[in-house]
């Protein structure tokens, strides 16, 4: 399967970008990304992830209890 980034998906294999206009969107603009990623990404799995600020990604002792 191809990869999704970020909201705007061509397709469901196509990559794309997100790019907000500050660090921490409010409300409506979580729920647009929210919106235009979930149809696109459920049902599917994870296998990388990549952040432009990895300080903020906090990960948990137990990934795999966090995952289930």
């Amino acid at each position: 399967m191809g990869e999704v980034r970020g909201a705007t998906v061509l397709s469901p294999l196509a990559p794309c970008t997100l790019h907000l206009g500050s660090l921490m969107p409010e409300l409506p603009e979580v729920e647009t990304v929210v919106r235009a990623l979930r149809s696109p990404l459920v049902g599917r799995t994870f296998v990388g992830f990549e952040s432009a600020w990895p300080k903020q990604i906090v990960v948990p002792d137990d990934v795999v209890a966090f995952a289930t």
